[in-house]
């Protein structure tokens, strides 16, 4: 079983270095990743320092049994929380990680004076999938914006669309239809496709691509940490904690 263990960290330590890899030279998105890949790396230690504790208490003879019990169980009681907790915190880094992914794939501002021409294709382009209603016409539903904007980026090859649509224009047009709090789902639908499309940066699109790989093995080190420690404890009931690195002034066997 621990060599079953061994194997999958080993594939995740692959995963995770082939995207380190392949994002040297992406400036604050290589180092955040790279920070990303060493706090998963140190969660399986967690289990290890559990199992070095459960041991030290099981096999001290000057402990009574019921001590033994008490301090045994209170380390079970913590490490399931600890290493779901740990894994709750890289998930979050990898979701704002994605966040800054789509961001780099996004297209530039434009300048004022083909900003303006820009506008003006635009307004004419929803003007005509927004047709104003006549007396006598039947009442059928608008289109939102959102859904307008998510198919320009879709549809069109046209990034100075896009570019407009995500700058103050964009967002002025949101806020005038009633669908402000719909401009953050527009920023990362429109990033989503651009990541899709053709062109652009290879090394952020290879990120974005291999990013639910990487995502997956995540698991491997949480579950080796649960492990390692569950395989100290001879009365394992299947829930036992990792010991945690002090963040407070608990004892750090009986965290």
């Amino acid at each position: 079983m621990a060599e079953t263990f061994d194997q999958h960290i080993s594939a995740a330590n692959s995963v995770f270095d082939a995207m380190q890899g392949s994002l040297q030279g992406a400036g604050p998105l290589f180092q955040e990743f790279q920070s990303i890949a060493a706090q998963v790396r140190q969660i399986p230690n967690i289990g290890s320092q559990a199992a070095d504790n459960l041991k030290a208490i099981l096999d001290d003879p000057s402990l009574p049994q019921d001590v033994k019990h008490s301090r045994t169980t209170k380390i079970g009681a913590n490490v399931e929380h600890i290493v779901t907790t740990a894994d709750r915190d890289v998930r979050a880094r990898l979701d704002a990680f994605e966040r800054g992914l789509l961001e780099a794939v996004l297209p530039p501002p434009l300048s004022d004076s083909k900003s303006l021409l820009v506008r003006q294709e635009l307004e004419l382009l929803i003007n005509a999938m927004r047709p104003v209603a006549k007396p006598g016409d039947v009442q059928r539903p608008v289109p939102s914006l959102l859904g307008i904007f998510t198919d320009f980026a879709e549809n069109s090859q046209n990034l100075d669309h896009l570019s407009e649509i995500l700058g103050a224009w964009g967002q002025a047009q949101m806020v005038a239809s009633g669908e402000k709090a719909n401009i953050s789902a527009l920023r990362n639908n429109i990033a989503k496709r651009v990541a899709d499309s053709p062109g652009g940066n290879p090394v952020i699109k290879g990120a974005l691509k291999a990013l639910p790989q990487v995502r997956g093995h995540v698991m491997a080190y949480t579950q080796a940490a649960k492990f390692r420690a569950e395989q100290a404890n001879p009365t394992n009931q299947g829930k036992l904690n990792a010991l945690k690195v002090i963040r407070n002034n608990t004892d750090a066997r009986y965290i």
